[in-house]
């Protein structure tokens, strides 16, 4: 059986979430990044750890998705706006 650590399920939980497209609570967030996203370097520089990059990756395509819809919701309502100015009867 797959055993698996609270801070491994943490931050599998958040990157599932990510995917189904749910945000997850800020305060599991910077848990996950902190617990497990963050690494020591050769140099004994902090750097993100590998599941600290696919958490970053997630949140990236969280984000692009909500830029992608206001576009799409702003397209739409620049649409109808256009079509309702094109049959609005002229004022003389």
């Amino acid at each position: 059986m797959f055993k698996v650590s609270l801070r491994e399920h943490a931050l599998l939980s958040v990157l599932v979430g990510l995917q189904r497209g749910v945000q997850p609570e800020t305060s599991h967030l910077k848990h996950c990044l902190v617990e497990e996203g963050l690494a020591l370097s050769r140099e004994g520089r902090l750097c993100l750890s590998e599941a600290g990059n696919t958490l970053l990756q997630g949140l990236q395509h969280l984000l692009w998705a909500e830029v992608e819809a206001l576009q799409q919701v702003l397209a739409n309502r620049n649409a109808a706006a256009t079509q309702g100015y094109a049959r609005a009867p002229a004022t003389e």
